[in-house]
């Protein structure tokens, strides 16, 4: 895994430099041009060097936190522009996290980083869904799920002995 020394002169995050967020939201008519700026079009009002209105960008784009930017643990390198892979985390459950990971530039999925950053995730979530940049999605489990039911269970407590011999299991028929 990464060191995780993620030093920053002020101690606070920003992302100026990396604009992968600038073609994965949808940002509604009006606030970056005349209509709809589609999820996976390039933002009219990003340049080389980042966002052109980043100190007036729309609420959306402020609010927006990927995950390297909501994890004061993550490194540099995973961030989206330095790793490739925009992770975005979500709680789906009380206590219970899921992560997106979209592949913003070929081949980072084959990258060491994305190793890294994969294994983090299924430390801290549930699922993770891995998008490439063809659009395929794949899925991976976290550790923090929960334990899938067993396909053969003991006889129910209620057929009591004289119904049941001792070891006998009870198939799951909707398992399989």
């Amino acid at each position: 895994m990464a060191l995780r020394d993620v030093s920053l002169s002020n101690g606070v995050r920003d992302c100026k430099a990396c604009s992968a967020c600038c073609n994965y939201l949808r940002i509604p008519p009006g606030e970056v041009g005349p209509g709809i700026k589609p999820a996976g079009v390039l933002c009219p009002r990003r340049s080389a060097d980042g966002c052109r209105i980043y100190s007036r960008r729309p609420r959306l784009c402020a609010d927006f936190q990927c995950a390297w930017l909501s994890d004061p643990s993550w490194p540099m390198a995973w961030r989206p522009d330095q790793s490739g892979l925009l992770c975005l985390k979500e709680e789906i459950e009380t206590g219970m996290s899921a992560a997106a990971v979209y592949e913003i530039r070929g081949d980072a999925l084959q990258k060491p980083v994305a190793a890294e950053i994969l294994e983090d995730l299924q430390e801290t979530v549930a699922l993770i869904v891995i998008v490439d940049m063809q659009q395929r999605r794949h899925r991976l489990w976290g550790k923090w799920s929960v334990e899938p039911a067993k396909k053969d269970v003991p006889a129910p407590h209620f057929l009591g002995q004289q119904h049941a011999e001792p070891g006998v299991v009870v198939r799951d028929s909707a398992r399989g």
